[in-house]
């Protein structure tokens, strides 16, 4: 059986949106530019990563997860969809339980719903790579403002935090024996009790919202349970903000479904590798090249 893995933000990559539907297109440049649309359609696919900002980036990740399962779904007969933070709303809409400008509107909310809280505080995230995860959440406790936010393998961890606290956090690793310490591109404290506040600033944006329920099964991540309902979709999209990311929890209860190939549906393939880290039996798939 066959899953689909939709990326969050980090899985961008120049050039990227190439790939975005042309339908979607000009509702996509009106947002991730100035909010002058250009003389020519054209010119948002050569708009540069640099030129994004945090949020133009996220909308660009989900436009092209969209893009690329309208323009392959049929290739494969997909049971689970899960999606990475931000990558669940793509998977919420490759099972139809929102549509494309449903997807755009959430994002925005939660951007918003985001910095409301957040303001102009000093925050960041940091992934490590090469020590084990309950060791990392106990070296957390050794800081103020330190949590852990994904668990994408048993190695593979995202903090998050204040970027004074994530500084010394940093050290702290490295000295540990961290193969890798890389500070993300994301401004903001997520899937930590630091966005305290969020959860009820969204679900008023999102009241208005008429979600169907999934006609592909969506696998929560952040609890690893199958969501089969609107009302438990709902849920997940109001709580998610302090909840940690347990991606490998993800992988092993599809895997526990009787998912053998996952199929990545979006830029780059940092799922593809993350999954051949959890589960090394498992077929896995890349999509950003196109269907091979």
């Amino acid at each position: 059986m066959t899953g689909a893995l939709f990326p969050g933000q980090g899985s961008e990559r120049e050039g990227m949106l190439s790939l975005v539907n042309k339908k979607w297109g000009q509702v996509l440049q009106f947002d991730i530019n100035t909010g002058k649309i250009p003389e020519e359609f054209n010119q948002i696919y050569n708009v540069k990563l640099q030129d994004l900002t945090p949020l133009g980036i996220q909308m660009g990740i989900y436009a092209v997860c969209a893009s690329l399962w309208e323009d392959t779904k049929k290739y494969y007969d997909y049971r689970l969809v899960a999606g990475h933070s931000l990558g669940f709303y793509s998977a919420l809409y490759a099972s139809n339980s929102i549509d494309f400008l449903t997807g755009i509107y959430l994002i925005k909310a939660a951007h918003e719903a985001i910095s409301d809280v957040t303001g102009k505080g000093n925050f960041g995230m940091t992934a490590i790579i090469g020590l084990k995860w309950d060791i990392i959440e106990n070296l957390c406790r050794e800081f103020r403002d330190i949590y852990v936010a994904n668990i994408n393998s048993a190695t593979q961890v995202v903090v998050s935090g204040t970027i004074e606290s994530l500084e010394g956090f940093e050290k702290r690793v490295n000295d540990e024996g961290a193969l890798k310490v890389m500070r993300l591109p994301i401004p903001y404290p997520l899937h930590t009790p630091m966005l305290k506040g969020v959860p009820d600033i969204f679900k008023d944006k999102m009241s208005a919202i008429k979600l169907q329920d999934p006609q592909i099964p969506v696998v929560d991540h952040t609890t690893g349970e199958i969501l089969t309902s609107h009302g438990d979709i709902r849920k997940t999209l109001t709580e998610q903000f302090t909840r940690r990311v347990i991606w490998r929890d993800v992988i092993k209860k599809m895997w526990s479904y009787g998912i053998r190939r996952f199929v990545e549906v979006g830029p780059g393939d940092v799922l593809t590798k993350l999954t051949r880290w959890i589960e090394r039996d498992a077929e896995v798939i890349s999509l950003d090249g196109g269907i091979t």
